[in-house]
């Protein structure tokens, strides 16, 4: 999921005075003087909310029509057309005639209009500035843990990859051949193990791909049941061993940052929106009622009803015979010619383990691929409705700018026109 925090434009009080007063003392300010402060004021004021930011976010949100934002930008050009060293010239306002100024008052009547029905149509009860400015400061604290909270649940995949490298080795009994040797060790028989060479590979039955393997030869006299127990042993020893493992491997997980279980700050987010909107409250997904940790542990020791994995594990080989001073090698046709030697052959139990704990993390991963997926709908949830809250304060904010444009709007033109002659 990716954070869309395009043209966030953090809503703030205009630094502009709502209207300018004269000042008591005739002598000291000219008429010229204030009228020149109060157009220069209202200069900045359409610097700001007549921008073409401000009109593009008027338009998107059916405050304005594209030809109204048009022809506003239109006339706030023609205002600002005097403008030298960035100070309004108070003559060249002075030229324009009636029809300017009540054409730019209509445009920004229509867009005092425009905010007030788009509050209408967001429900939105009339906002005090003070209540504004403080959810405002609110929006941008719960705003920047927000993206810092995004950027912790973002480190899910570096862990998931790690996971599945782990994963692939599992999935490898070569691989994991000298680790397996070592976690199913089994002290009482550490006597009994021996490695095909490749000075007995021949004298085991064994083929030369096989140099390396551990085997342990069964005596005669061992019965089925005491060999289903020599199994039964490495594989409990296997078992516990991956447990810990598993649990080291997955402590980087079980410290990911989910926001589905941040309850604190989910409360944060949903205090604000009910200030925002009056009691309304946030539509949350459902929360999932498991995770990785609901998959079942695997059992290592083979089923005994899988005869074939048996036959695997515990083989009978018989020798090669030699002919022609050992230039040809053949196994014995039949019993009758050797007698086989039974074992049980290490490489295939192991892969047998790999298999079972590579199917392990794979359910592991994707369980916590599903944790993930639910989680980032709570964080889409979470951005969309404060991407919406902060266009309310950016709807609210405007329409208070806008009204006091349209107080400076008038307020100008009795001070240019009083200055030059034609006003009362």
């Amino acid at each position: 999921m990716e954070l869309n925090v395009e043209e966030i434009v953090e809503p703030t009080q205009s630094n502009v005075e709502e209207t300018v007063e004269p000042t008591q003392s005739s002598s000291s300010t000219t008429s010229l003087e204030f009228a020149t402060r109060v157009a220069q004021s209202l200069s900045e004021l359409f610097e700001s909310i007549c921008s073409k930011q401000q009109r593009k976010f008027a338009v998107r949100e059916g405050i304005l029509s594209k030809e109204q934002s048009k022809r506003l930008s239109r006339l706030v050009k023609s205002y600002r057309s005097g403008l030298f060293r960035r100070r309004v010239d108070v003559a060249s306002l002075a030229e324009k005639p009636d029809a300017f100024w009540e054409d730019l008052v209509g445009r920004c009547l229509e867009y005092d209009e425009g905010c007030w029905r788009r509050c209408d149509e967001l429900d939105l009860e009339l906002m005090e500035d003070e209540a504004r400015e403080d959810l405002t400061n609110e929006w941008d604290t719960i705003m920047r843990l927000f993206q810092e909270k995004f950027r912790l649940q973002s480190r899910f995949f570096a862990v998931i990859d790690r996971l599945k490298r782990v994963q692939k080795q599992w999935h490898s009994a070569r691989t994991g051949g000298n680790l397996m040797a070592a976690a199913t060790a089994v002290e009482a028989l550490s006597n009994r193990i021996s490695t095909v060479d490749r000075t007995n590979y021949k004298q085991f039955g064994f083929k030369k791909s096989d140099i390396g393997s551990l085997f342990i030869v069964l005596a005669n006299t061992t019965t089925t049941d005491e060999e289903n127990q020599i199994v039964a042993d490495v594989s409990q020893r296997f078992s516990n061993f991956f447990t810990q493992n598993l649990a080291n491997n997955l402590r980087d997980l079980e410290l990911q940052y989910f926001f589905y279980k941040d309850n604190e700050f989910r409360i944060l987010i949903d205090n604000l929106y009910q200030e925002t909107y009056h009691a309304k409250r946030i539509q949350w997904p459902q929360q999932l009622d498991d995770d990785w940790h609901d998959v079942p542990a695997p059992s290592f020791i083979p089923p005994i009803a899988d005869t074939q994995l048996w036959s695997e594990i515990i083989r009978e080989n018989r020798p090669y015979t030699t002919k022609l001073f050992g230039l040809v090698k053949r196994r014995p046709r039949s019993s009758a010619d050797a007698s086989g030697i039974r074992m049980i052959f290490f490489p295939r139990l192991y892969e047998y383990f790999g298999n079972i704990a590579s199917n392990h993390y794979k359910q592991i991963i994707a369980r916590a691929h599903i944790v993930y997926a639910s989680d980032s709908q709570f964080l889409q949830v979470a951005s969309s409705e404060l991407m919406n809250v902060h266009e309310v304060l950016k709807v609210e904010q405007l329409k208070q700018s806008v009204r006091r444009m349209l107080v400076m709007v008038n307020q100008v033109r009795h001070e240019v026109q009083r200055y030059s002659g034609r006003g009362t």
